[in-house]
């Protein structure tokens, strides 16, 4: 866990720090340093796992970037679909990563429209459980999040 490091050094700063002001460390600057400083240490590890693979990107498409490998991805999707389609045991982690991908938009390239209803229901049964106390933080620190990081693109638009 070496690559988040980085994010330990801003966070570990002598007082305690909210998430909106981590985002802000990262987002508003005049230059992408420390951003860079965090990324390039996790695409190191992703490499090494061996869960990315070299793609094109840039707008013209001469530039290499990495995304996750096709296995990966289905791997990951289908331990969500097990653990909240199913009856049994959900791991907080997938709650994270659904309330991610539904927060993004995410949910409908994976997931039909009947599943993703279904992730959602189950969603809100768990936040309105005495268990989804942490799915109800969870949910707040991406709403937080959220809006922490679209408010340095709507003020260096002005």
């Amino acid at each position: 866990m070496a690559y988040l490091k980085p994010l330990y050094n801003i966070i570990n700063q002598g007082k305690p720090m909210k998430a909106e002001k981590v985002v802000e460390t990262y987002t508003i600057a005049f230059t992408n340093k420390k951003l860079y400083e965090l990324l390039d240490p996790l695409m190191e590890s992703s490499k090494e796992a061996d869960v990315v693979e070299p793609v094109k990107a840039g707008l013209l498409g001469n530039k290499y970037g990495y995304a996750p490998k096709k296995d990966v991805i289905t791997g990951i999707i289908e331990k969500i679909r097990s653990e909240l389609l199913e009856d049994g045991e959900i791991s907080e982690d997938v709650i994270a990563l659904t309330a991610l991908m539904d927060k993004a938009g995410n949910l409908k390239d994976y997931f039909s429209k009947y599943e993703q209803k279904e992730l959602k229901n189950k969603i809100k049964t768990i936040k309105q459980s005495e268990a989804g106390t942490l799915a109800k933080e969870m949910a707040q620190h991406i709403d937080a999040l959220d809006i922490a990081a679209i408010f340095p693109v709507l003020f260096s638009n002005i």
